[in-house]
């Protein structure tokens, strides 16, 4: 799965609705993904 951070400019976050639709990840670990994926590249 590819994985395209574009550049924020105020406190948003978008990204795909793939890995929550993904039915082999629980609720868990979908917060936790969505979570690390909204936090800054450095």
């Amino acid at each position: 799965m590819a994985v395209f951070k574009l550049p924020k400019t105020k406190n948003f976050t978008i990204m795909s609705n793939h890995h929550l639709q993904n039915k082999n990840l629980n609720l868990k670990a979908k917060g936790l993904l969505s979570y690390i994926l909204s936090l800054p590249s450095d």
